[in-house]
Order: structure tokens, then C-alpha cells, then sequence
């Protein structure tokens, strides 16, 4: 369905003139290499494993991103949900102090999606703050951060920030 969005997109970005040829050449040919790129996710698959293990009986968990990435960390709480029964939330990242940090205490799980290169510094900032709260922490990203600050960093390939939430999702 991502796909064919932004297809779409191109397509009457394209007829509107908005688009140059060049730039929808590029992005199609970013849009083949997504089999490739989503089959590399596999590969973090134990370590996912492992984490989900550890933290499986936890009661809550909650999803945090800012800007596209809050988008992306909305539809993976919706499907923790329907998925697992399980009480999940999703959050604007810059938006914690706000109220929902007091719900965050010791062992709760927190997953923030982290591929906004512009908004790297404030999100870690973010994570930090769930982390003194005693949070365990899951990134997804595609950026490069000191990976020994979380609990469970899944690397995610670099792709243009269209192409991204198909394969943070």
C-alpha cells in the first residue's frame, strides 16, 4: 500500500510538473532495490528475539518518533495492538514531558523510530529521558548513533525518507 502511494505520488507529481524525470528515474529504481534492502532486515532476527524474550511480559509498551517517524511509530503501536492484545501507545517523542513520561516506570518497553536525519539529536535526547525513567529501549534506525546507549538497536538500510517507513514499518 506504501508503495503504490507513493507511486501515486510521483505519478501527479510528475503531470504536475513538480517532479522532474530524473528524480522519478531515481526513485523507481530506489523503489526495486526494496526486496533486497526489507530481506538484510532479517538478518536481525535472533537479536529481536532475544529482546522480545527478556520483555515479552511486559504490560505496556509504548512507540515514540517525531515527524514521519511519529506516522510510523502510530501504525506500529495499531498493530502491537491488534496483534497481541497487548496496551501500546504511540507518541510524538517531543511530546513526553507533556504528560505521558509520568506513565513511563521501571522495565516498560519503549521502541523509537529514528530515521529523520534532521531530527536525530532531539529523538536520542528523548530516549535518553525514558531511559533514566528505567525503560528498556528498542531503536529503529538507519542512522548512524552510538548503538550502546539502548538496549536493542535494529539497523534498518539507508533509503530516501519516502522509501523509509516501508522498511522501518
Amino acid at each position: 500500500q506504501l508503495m503504490l502511494t507513493y507511486i501515486t505520488i510521483l505519478d501527479i507529481g510528475r503531470k504536475r510538473g513538480i517532479y522532474s524525470d530524473k528524480y522519478i528515474h531515481d526513485a523507481i529504481s530506489e523503489l526495486s532495490t526494496l526486496e533486497k534492502k526489507n530481506s538484510s532486515l532479517f538478518l536481525n532476527k535472533e537479536n529481536v528475539q532475544q529482546f522480545a524474550s527478556r520483555h515479552y511480559g511486559h504490560e505496556s509498551v509504548f512507540f515514540i518518533g517525531r515527524g514521519l517517524d511519529y506516522a510510523i511509530a502510530q501504525e506500529a503501536s495499531l498493530k502491537l495492538k491488534e496483534i497481541s492484545y497487548i496496551h501500546s501507545e504511540s507518541y510524538a517523542a517531543g511530546e513526553l514531558k507533556h504528560g505521558p513520561i509520568a506513565l513511563l516506570e521501571n522495565g516498560i518497553t519503549v521502541i523509537s523510530i529514528l530515521t529523520v536525519p534532521d531530527l536525530v539529536k532531539k529523538s536520542i535526547s528523548n530516549i535518553q529521558e525514558v531511559i533514566t525513567r528505567g525503560a528498556k529501549t528498542l531503536v529503529v534506525t538507519n542512522q548512524e548513533i552510538d548503538k550502546n546507549m539502548f538496549d536493542l538497536v535494529i539497523d534498518i538500510p539507508e533509503t530516501n525518507e519516502f522509501v523509509s517507513p516501508i522498511l522501518s514499518v
